[in-house]
């Protein structure tokens, strides 16, 4: 089935349809293990005197994180919903400058998984749109790919807003959390909507099978999922729902192996990932 989905994308995209890459950014993009993006802000808290890492650990345990298996949709929502706009609160009041958040980043010490630096050239090289459509926190998730230059880079996230001092006073009115980043929404959030227009072919990178509903809403010609199974104990349900699932400790060489067969720059065949030094771009 693998194979025969990026035959099937390979031709729409021989015929004229353009490739959009979709990915999550927390734990999929960056490495399992590091923080969030809203972790950012409680890791430096102890600096100033604050103690919003005992408020996030608190809010944790309240709304019964991480989620269950046997959490339903309706209570996976509402949980999502509760710590989201308690986390925005918190933040909000601690008084942050976006003036320090690279400092912030540095110290939180967010890291992407191996490979990605090949992914992103390939997606500049071929001119690929790549959203970022994530339940963190989109100042500090530019900051990170910043270096990159990922020209056709769009992200919907949640959103500051800020003072005339660069103080955080608030956040931006769409709320974006796990279970709740369909098309429509994160769509309202893009820069240029009109990707998402016409003839696609959608690569989606993910962690959870929250990161599957971005795939409501929207109409692509062919969508070919990809999963981070950060968790061992998911394997069965991640083989369930994504078309490939690689290891925690996966990196982006896989996903840009999809990319060049689904291109036509390499043949679509049953192989181990690729070494990045022999990527053909």
């Amino acid at each position: 089935m693998r194979l025969e989905k990026i035959a099937q994308a390979a031709a729409l995209v021989k015929e004229g349809a353009r490739i959009v890459v979709l990915a999550d950014f927390d734990h999929t993009l960056s490495r399992p293990g590091c923080p969030i993006t809203h972790r950012v802000f409680p890791t430096n808290a102890h600096s100033m005197g604050l103690t919003l890492g005992e408020q996030f650990d608190r809010m944790d345990k309240r709304n019964t994180f991480p989620l269950q298996a046997t959490h339903s949709l309706d209570e996976k929502k509402r949980i999502c919903t509760d710590w989201w706009n308690e986390s925005h609160k918190h933040i909000v009041n601690a008084g942050f400058s976006m003036h320090n958040l690279p400092t912030y980043i540095d110290h939180a010490n967010i890291t992407l998984r191996k490979n990605f630096g090949y992914l992103s050239d390939l997606i500049n090289e071929k001119r690929l749109p790549f959203v970022v459509v994530s339940a963190g926190i989109e100042e500090v998730i530019r900051e990170i790919l910043h270096d990159f230059k990922i020209a056709t880079l769009q992200i919907a996230a949640n959103k500051f807003v800020t003072d005339n001092a660069g103080k955080i006073v608030d956040f931006g009115p769409t709320l974006i959390h796990s279970y709740n980043k369909d098309g429509p929404r994160f769509r309202s959030l893009l820069n240029d909507p009109t990707i998402l227009d016409g003839e696609y072919v959608v690569v989606l990178l993910g962690d959870s099978l929250g990161d599957l509903i971005m795939l409501e809403g929207i109409k692509p010609r062919l969508a070919y999922t990809i999963g981070f199974c950060n968790k061992p104990s998911q394997r069965k349900e991640f083989e369930a729902a994504f078309d490939l699932v690689l290891d925690r400790d996966a990196g982006m060489e896989t996903a840009a192996e999809v990319l060049l067969e689904m291109l036509g720059k390499r043949p679509v065949s049953e192989h181990l990932p690729i070494e990045p030094r022999n990527l053909p771009f």
